[in-house]
């Protein structure tokens, strides 16, 4: 088992608004881990793929339709209320957020016990965990790539090492480094393109050959997750720049 997972959704910029959603989070990846232990390995590749593509067109392509169709005026009530809790953020910093926050929740209201899922439902979720956790991690690249900008990345990954450490201590102390480097090497693209744009679309391309998480991981999802944090992103940064101004 690899710990990528843990590396970019445990040890994410954890603000005082998502430090308490760290349990959440590794109580969907621990669900997420069953479902590719468990079930897709048994089940048959024409089946598996019958259900990932139905999965496809029935839930994630609709998601994505209706989420795209963003009213400002529904969305710069949570933005300010980022922006009032981090006064340190930057208008990239609001956007990105705005998009961690959002995946949380759709994520947690699509999760049921484990021991009541059928197959269906099981492959359902491990399909909406990769796409909204793939956004969630695009997204978080402008969070750790800031934060290191700040002087204030050690801190605040430190701040949960505790945390991370009843979870796994080697994964922990790895992810903590990994993640580091990764936002020291974030930084010189954020200067050279301070809208963070350049950065959303770097980490989405890298996912074209970056190793799967999971065996049975649908790459397609993956890569729709990435690409879907930066079509909302484009819609909702120039807003949070407006919020960030006092504008809106």
């Amino acid at each position: 088992m690899t710990y990528s997972y843990r590396l970019d959704i445990i040890v994410f910029i954890m603000t005082p608004e998502r430090g308490s959603r760290y349990f959440d989070v590794e109580r969907f990846y621990k669900a997420r881990m069953a479902i590719a232990q468990t079930i897709e390995p048994n089940l048959p590749t024409e089946d598996r793929r019958k259900i990932q593509n139905r999965i496809q067109q029935e839930l994630i392509l609709p998601f994505i339709k209706a989420s795209l169709e963003i009213n400002p005026n529904d969305i710069v009530d949570e933005l300010r209320t980022i922006k009032k809790n981090n006064a340190q953020y930057s208008a990239p910093s609001i956007a990105a957020t705005f998009i961690t926050n959002q995946s949380d929740l759709c994520l947690e209201q699509f999760f049921t016990r484990t021991d009541r899922w059928a197959v269906d439902e099981a492959m359902e979720f491990a399909a909406f965990f990769d796409f909204l956790m793939e956004a969630n991690r695009t997204a978080s690249s402008i969070l750790q790539a800031e934060s290191a900008l700040r002087g204030t990345l050690e801190a605040e990954l430190g701040n949960n090492i505790d945390a991370l450490q009843h979870v796994d201590p080697t994964d922990s102390i790895t992810a903590f480094l990994a993640v580091r480097k990764k936002a020291a090497d974030n930084i010189n693209l954020l200067k050279q393109d301070p809208s963070g744009e350049s950065l959303m679309h770097q980490t989405a391309e890298s996912l074209k050959t970056k190793p799967l998480d999971f065996p049975f991981q649908d790459r397609n999802v993956v890569l729709q997750g990435a690409s879907f944090a930066g079509r909302v992103y484009g819609l909702v940064y120039p807003l949070a720049e407006r919020v960030k101004k006092g504008q809106a």
